[in-house]
């Protein structure tokens, strides 16, 4: 109406598209001003139900798939539940062949467990491991090559029949157990199965002279730690065969003596570093074996041997020049640090 008076009146264009302007700023005003006030209304009325406002955009943001290749993983609903909790949902996840069931657990899986991973450290979380969540694992990184498990003073739930899932695990070479307990027959069960392994730390697992029985079966075996373990000289003889070994570490194995380490001493000659720490049975017979034999030994630990004399380090140094012995003389803290 306000339009058609002005033409009526005689107005110029000019004038007729300035009111027509203010007419269309006006009525955009009200609109603006309306739609605002019902927004509050509504708002309000959530409030008063009890009903929480979630922006849009976080909702698309959090139900995006990330990409498989994909490095970073995006916030998901499920960070905030327990860590036991999220391994349960995993272990109830079908379809493990699709990356995309992957994906349904939050991103500390992805981050802990990453898909098709070389190499997996689990020993800040061996406690909460137990055999169904070991197996997935093992179903969502078959390419492991390297795995650490186990965490001294703390129980394993893992059992043998859990253990023995790391069979699948064909190209394994490094495997790393830490205070687990394990049996002649689950060393066998890998042993069959992992004919990669040149790496084997069974550091404070209570490895036995019958235990022994089944480490010769890891044929391509070059790194063997058994620290702290109550073998005795009848295990030592269980690696007489192993020509491929180039480092024993028997650091703290209380029961072995002069007789064991010298006749394996005598049968592999390949060993470039020996591991005698704490070994308080072990005497100067031991080091002249070692000389005579042992000539590409580098690197001899005998921090603790108290039955050791200087003479029998004077023997190893004239023996063997190129040899770096390590004993109380010349041990620093921070390297005994190593054998605690």
């Amino acid at each position: 109406l306000l339009f058609v008076f002005c033409f009526a009146s005689g107005c110029s264009k000019f004038q007729l598209f300035e009111v027509y302007l203010l007419h269309f700023l006006f009525i955009s005003f009200f609109i603006i001003l309306f739609y605002c006030q019902k927004g509050k209304i509504m708002k309000r009325e959530r409030e008063e139900r009890g009903e929480e406002t979630v922006p849009v955009k976080k909702i698309k943001i959090e139900q995006k798939v990330p990409s498989s290749s994909s490095s970073s993983h995006s916030s998901s609903l499920f960070d905030h539940l327990p860590f036991e909790l999220q391994c349960r949902i995993f272990s109830l996840i079908s379809g493990f062949n699709t990356p995309h069931a992957y994906l349904l657990v939050n991103r500390t899986w992805n981050l802990l467990f990453p898909q098709n991973a070389s190499s997996l450290n689990l020993v800040k979380y061996s406690e909460r491991i137990d055999d169904d969540i070991l197996l997935r694992i093992c179903m969502r990184s078959p390419l492991l090559e390297k795995i650490t498990l186990g965490k001294r003073g703390v129980h394993l739930k893992v059992t043998q029949k859990g253990l023995a899932h790391l069979s699948s695990l064909s190209r394994l070479k490094s495997l790393n157990f830490i205070s687990c307990e394990l049996t002649r027959d689950t060393l066998c069960i890998l042993a069959k199965k992992l004919e990669k392994v040149e790496t084997m730390n069974l550091t404070w697992c209570e490895i036995t002279d019958q235990c022994m029985e089944s480490v010769p079966l890891f044929t391509r075996l070059k790194h063997l730690s058994l620290q702290d373990s109550p073998i005795s000289d009848n295990g030592l003889v269980w690696l007489e065969g192993m020509h491929l070994l180039s480092s024993l570490n028997f650091s703290f194995c209380a029961s072995i003596t002069d007789k064991g380490v010298s006749h394996l001493i005598r049968s592999v000659k390949s060993l470039k570093s020996l591991n005698l720490s704490g070994c308080l049975e072990v005497t100067d017979v031991t080091l002249r074996q070692i000389g005579d034999n042992l000539i590409k030994l580098k690197v001899l630990h005998l921090t603790g041997c108290k039955n050791i004399s200087m003479d029998g380090k004077n023997y190893i140094r004239s023996s063997l020049p190129d040899c770096k012995v390590y004993s109380d003389s010349n041990y620093t803290p921070f390297k005994r640090r190593i054998f605690v």
